[in-house]
């Protein structure tokens, strides 16, 4: 099912660029290659292009910060691929990657959104602004957004996002709280914050514990992060609510960049939204690259945790 979903068969081959082999990236993607009779490719140098010029990829699967990194690495002479699949997964990407991607690797961009407990749910090309934030679940798997009480809810209102378990999957080894937070009856509840729509797609807002409160409202970060994220043109931009020395809270805008924003530009670029935080302290805080586990997803506590220690530097 997976790698139909994925459209891999024996003709593959796919590259799997340095994933963790405890990652899915590691694991999954050659071994549902492999279980078609297809070719995995590993590289772990820096040079991340050079399997692009040496072997015919069918495939290439990245997260937005991999992706990133490799287009920085690809020479001027390098000839785009349309016929590859270039599967991007692990995070939002903002619109003007996958347009340089588009331009300098292949046409085919997808999303792909999976995990290593659910494996894949929705493979979407790439093909307008739209596909960027919706996903189109597979037809094979059931996902749905329920509330509180774990109802399901209708279109458009957002909840909680669950996927129902295909292999019999139970729970975490040896941790029975994990277990008991994510699955139930049946269903994996991998911590998303959802709305479907009335045909069906997919739009997350954010995680469950990523949740600011902005002058009284509540908000996912989710859908502010895209936002920000497509307006600056930057790699990947975080939400997060921390207290200042005095205990009031700020909202910090945390942009990977390096070095093309600066945070006059930050402010012309979103400066109808700061009208919205009047009241607000707001920080914009630019660097080089955020902490990152080892799907590349971006480690919350740790960015918040490393924010609070430099601001504690700067106090005299």
């Amino acid at each position: 099912l997976h790698a139909d979903i994925n459209a891999i068969d024996a003709d593959s081959v796919v590259y799997a660029s340095n994933f963790g082999l405890w990652s899915a990236g590691g694991y999954r993607w050659p071994l549902i290659t492999w279980s078609m009779g297809g070719t995995v490719v590993f590289h772990q140098n820096d040079d991340l292009d050079r399997p692009l010029r040496e072997h015919a990829m069918t495939h290439v699967f990245a997260t937005p910060s991999l992706l990133s990194e490799l287009l920085g690495k690809l020479p001027e002479d390098f000839q785009r691929t349309d016929a590859m699949r270039l599967m991007v997964t692990a995070g939002a990407m903002p619109s003007a990657l996958v347009a340089l991607a588009r331009q300098r690797l292949t046409r085919q961009v997808y999303s792909v959104l999976a995990s290593t407990e659910a494996l894949t749910i929705a493979v979407t090309p790439l093909e307008d602004e739209q596909d960027l934030h919706w996903h189109r679940i597979h037809p094979a798997r059931n996902v749905q957004v329920v509330d509180e009480a774990h109802h399901p809810l209708p279109p458009g209102s957002v909840g909680h996002v669950r996927i129902y378990v295909l292999d019999g999957l139970q729970g975490y080894l040896h941790d029975e709280a994990a277990t008991a937070m994510c699955f139930r009856d049946g269903w994996f509840y991998p911590g998303d914050m959802g709305v479907l729509a009335e045909d069906g797609r997919l739009c997350l807002h954010g995680r469950m514990a990523d949740v600011v409160n902005i002058l009284g409202t509540k908000m996912a970060t989710g859908k502010m992060e895209r936002l920000f994220q497509d307006r600056l043109g930057a790699s990947t931009v975080c939400v997060l609510m921390l207290l200042a020395g005095e205990g009031d809270e700020e909202l910090h805008v945390v942009v990977e960049t390096r070095g093309s924003l600066g945070r006059e530009q930050c402010e012309a670029a979103l400066s109808s939204e700061l009208r919205a935080l009047a009241g607000m302290h707001v920080h914009f805080d630019l660097i080089d690259a955020m902490p990152r586990n080892a799907m590349g997803k971006v480690l919350r506590q740790e960015l918040g945790r490393r924010l609070l220690e430099d601001r504690a530097r700067q106090v005299p």
